[in-house]
């Protein structure tokens, strides 16, 4: 589950990388050959949509990472008890 969720978020963190990256070389390229005012503002809603794509699988990267580190920290803590219950009941 680890290695699944960690690849997915890898994913989500390279696909948003192209897609930056692809807007601004497309933005630089018309900016630089004299875009007219309509191909300017689809540019600005597209990179617009981008900064709001990228805070969202920010965010999904965010909470994947706290929900395995909570997970991880519950197991251990319910192992730890669970280990020292034995001791106790045991000896």
């Amino acid at each position: 589950d680890n290695n699944s969720s960690s690849s997915i978020s890898s994913k989500v963190v390279v696909a948003t990388v192209v897609v930056v990256v692809f807007v601004v070389i497309y933005h630089c390229c018309f900016r630089r050959s004299g875009s007219s005012s309509v191909i300017s503002n689809i540019i600005a809603v597209l990179e617009e949509v981008v900064v709001v794509i990228a805070a969202a699988a920010a965010a999904v990267v965010v909470v994947v990472v706290v929900v395995v580190v909570v997970v991880v920290v519950v197991v251990v803590v319910v192992v730890v008890v669970v280990e020292v219950v034995i001791v106790v009941v045991v000896g």
